[in-house]
């Protein structure tokens, strides 16, 4: 684990220091352009929506851990963003992060008194999982007959080890530039890849006065620390409300869109669950 020194080092996939980039009002044309690229929502939407950093989901069992999401973005009255930094790849991590997105589908969260929000979850991701030649998977659930989605509920994930390798000239310049931004390392090779998009270099001045304030520096070093904690708890099978609960979480959630009138056929092509496993779970919780 690497600490902050004398601003010589840090990493931007760490979780404070990421949210504290992705939140703050001068970085938000770098967020809205990224994300826009991403998951294809309007930039001016995403510049006027409301940020929340934690956002706290409903324990399922008493023993549960908290389960708090890193960024949750309401974009308008149906359309949120779940951003989710992945520095460490462990067994569970996409199932945990898929389990948020997918609580706010299932059980149809009111955002601003509206039922049915478009959920989009998007992975960024520091290290490589996917074997495919563009920076972003998107996953999509579809109906079989009519080729046409059967839901709101997107999920993308954004590999920036790989991206970062690009040149300007292979692909979008926005996410390449991104993926360099966040791989730097240093201020001066921060300030590099930003020099000549005036959006980067507001983000630069966000990552320039975090690294520079001792109290952000002792929130840094805490969650290097928890990250690392982090990844050896998951990697051993345990996790914020254990494995048990992520499967406890699973079948509330499947139990809910049943409850809502989806299909058995829609609720396993959503959820990536054999449809007779959907209709096993449901039978015995009914």
């Amino acid at each position: 684990m690497e600490e902050i020194k004398n601003r010589n080092y840090f990493e931007l996939d760490n979780d404070s220091l990421f949210k504290a980039l992705f939140v703050a009002k001068k970085s938000r044309k770098t967020v809205a352009a990224v994300l826009n690229r991403i998951t294809g929502i309007d930039e001016d939407k995403i510049l006027k929506a409301n940020f929340i950093i934690g956002n706290e989901f409903c324990k399922k069992q008493k023993d549960e851990k908290k389960k708090i999401s890193d960024i949750l973005i309401e974009v308008d009255d149906t359309t949120v963003i779940l951003v989710e930094i992945n520095k460490f790849y462990y067994k569970t991590l996409f199932e945990k992060n898929e389990s948020y997105a997918f609580e706010l589908y299932s059980r149809r969260t009111h955002i601003r008194a509206k039922k049915y929000p478009d959920v989009h979850l998007v992975n960024i991701n520091s290290f490589t999982r996917f074997k495919v030649n563009q920076p972003v998977v998107r996953m999509m659930i579809q109906d079989k007959i009519e080729n046409t989605d059967i839901s709101n509920y997107h999920v993308y994930n954004f590999d920036i080890a790989k991206t970062a390798t690009l040149d300007y000239n292979d692909g979008d310049e926005v996410l390449i530039r991104f993926a360099k931004f966040m791989k730097a390392k240093d201020l001066k090779k921060l300030k590099e890849i930003a020099k000549g998009d005036e959006r980067f270099m507001f983000s630069f001045d966000v990552v320039d006065s975090y690294v520079g304030d001792d109290a952000r520096i002792v929130t840094y070093d805490r969650e290097a620390l928890h990250a690392w904690e982090k990844e050896q708890f998951y990697n051993d099978g345990i996790e914020d409300g254990t494995r048990q609960g992520i499967e406890q979480n699973k079948k509330e959630m499947l139990l809910n869109m049943k409850k809502e009138g989806l299909t058995l056929e829609m609720i396993s092509k959503i959820s990536k669950l054999p449809i007779n496993k959907v209709e096993s779970i449901i039978k015995n919780k009914l």
